[in-house]
């Protein structure tokens, strides 16, 4: 029996996400999205020079 089959009082309850735990995400989702274009720009400028 899976979790869903299970009455709502007694599925385990997930934490609602605070705005520092929100921020956090995001700023890492972003951080490697700059992480990754930085690196492309590098190794782009490197292949060329």
């Amino acid at each position: 029996m899976g979790p869903a089959l299970l009455p709502s009082a007694e599925r385990p309850r997930l934490a609602p996400l605070t705005a520092a735990e929100i921020f956090l995400m995001a700023l890492g989702l972003v951080g490697l999205y700059a992480g990754g274009i930085l690196w492309l720009a590098v190794y782009y400028l490197s292949a060329t020079a």
